[in-house]
C-alpha cells in the first residue's frame, strides 16, 4: 500500500508540475528559445557550472531534483543525464570522503537515532555491493545513503561501482525536466516539431514512470528476500 501511495503521489506530483508549466509556458515560452540560444554561447561553461553545483550543493541536502529539471529543460535529456550523473557521482564522493575521514563520529552518532539508515549499515556491512546497488534503486536519500555508507567498511571502489544505481532515477527526473521545457514551449507556441513527436516525448516520460516502478519494485523485492529487516524500513 505504502508503495502504492508513493507512485499516486509522484504521478500526481508530475501531472501538477506540468500543468503548472503549461500555465506559464503561455506568459514565458516565447522566452524560450532565447534562454536556449544564452545556455548555448556558454559552451562548455554551462554544463560545468551545473555539474559543479550539483556536486557541492547536494550533499548539503538541497534536493537534486531541483538540478535535474534544469538539466533536463537546459541541456536535453542525453547531455542533461550525463551533467547530473557526473555531478551526483561527485557529490556522493564527497559525501563518502566527509564522513569516513572528517566526520565519522558525528556521522555514526545522527544515524543511530535512525532506525532507517540503522537497518541500511547492517545490512551493507554483510552483503556489500549487491545490497547497495539495490539501495540505489529505491527512492531512499542518495545522499543519506552516501554519508551512511561512508561509516562502514565498504571500500570506496565498490561504493563508487553501486553508485551507478542511481541512473534510472537521474534520467526520469531529467526527463521531466525536459518534458517541461516541451510543454511551456507547446503553450507558448514556440515549439515547431510534429504532432508525432510531441506525442513520443509525452508518451517516453509515461513509459519512463512505468518503468521506474517496476524497478523500484523488484528492487524491494530482492531487498526483503536478502535482508527482511532492512525492506521493512524502505
Amino acid at each position: 500500500m505504502k508503495n502504492k501511495s508513493s507512485i499516486a503521489f509522484l504521478l500526481l506530483a508530475g501531472a501538477v508540475l506540468i500543468a503548472v508549466v503549461v500555465a506559464l509556458g503561455r506568459w514565458f515560452g516565447a522566452e524560450i528559445p532565447r534562454i536556449e540560444a544564452h545556455v548555448a554561447e556558454m559552451g562548455f561553461w554551462g554544463p560545468l557550472v551545473l555539474m559543479i553545483l550539483v556536486a557541492l550543493l547536494t550533499p548539503l541536502f538541497i534536493p537534486d531534483t531541483l538540478f535535474a529539471l534544469s538539466a533536463g529543460a537546459l541541456f536535453g535529456l542525453l547531455w542533461g543525464t550525463a551533467i547530473m550523473v557526473a555531478g551526483a557521482l561527485a557529490a556522493s564522493c564527497i559525501c563518502y570522503v566527509f564522513s569516513r575521514y572528517l566526520f565519522r563520529s558525528r556521522v555514526q552518532l545522527l544515524l543511530s537515532r535512525n532506525e532507517r539508515t540503522a537497518a541500511v549499515v547492517a545490512a551493507t556491512e554483510q552483503q556489500g555491493l549487491r545490497i547497495q546497488l539495490l539501495l540505489r534503486l529505491t527512492p531512499l536519500s542518495p545522499v543519506l545513503l552516501s554519508y551512511a555508507l561512508g561509516t562502514t567498511r565498504t571500500r570506496f571502489s565498490t561504493f563508487l561501482i553501486a553508485c551507478l544505481g542511481i541512473v534510472p532515477g537521474v534520467f526520469v527526473e531529467v526527463y521531466f525536466g525536459y518534458v517541461a521545457k516541451h510543454a511551456a514551449k507547446l503553450a507558448g507556441n514556440v515549439n515547431p516539431e510534429s504532432t508525432l513527436h510531441h506525442v513520443a516525448t509525452f508518451s517516453g516520460l509515461a513509459i519512463c514512470l512505468i518503468a521506474m516502478y517496476f524497478i523500484t519494485q523488484t528492487a524491494r523485492k530482492a531487498l526483503s528476500e536478502a535482508s527482511p529487516d532492512l525492506a521493512e524500513e524502505l
